[in-house]
């Protein structure tokens, strides 16, 4: 089990981390998602091999929400 976390923008109320967790929780491998709209913020605790990163993002971004990419430090 990993834990992915995202920093989207355009979640702007309850509605859209409900709608971010119905639709990341359909994922098979994702076990738990937890969306915060004040902070940007996405938690996704999955399985790697059924529910990729890269397969998780696309999904947020097909939900129309942008990713945040964090700068290497």
């Amino acid at each position: 089990m990993s834990r992915l976390q995202i920093t989207v923008t355009g979640m702007s109320c309850t509605g859209c981390e409900s709608r971010i967790a119905t639709s990341l929780s359909r994922l098979d491998g994702v076990r738990k998602v937890d969306a915060d709209h004040r902070s940007g913020s996405v938690v996704v605790d999955h399985d790697p091999a059924e529910a990729p990163e890269q397969v998780i993002r696309q999904r947020l971004s097909d939900a129309g929400y942008e990713i945040q990419e964090s700068q290497p430090q």
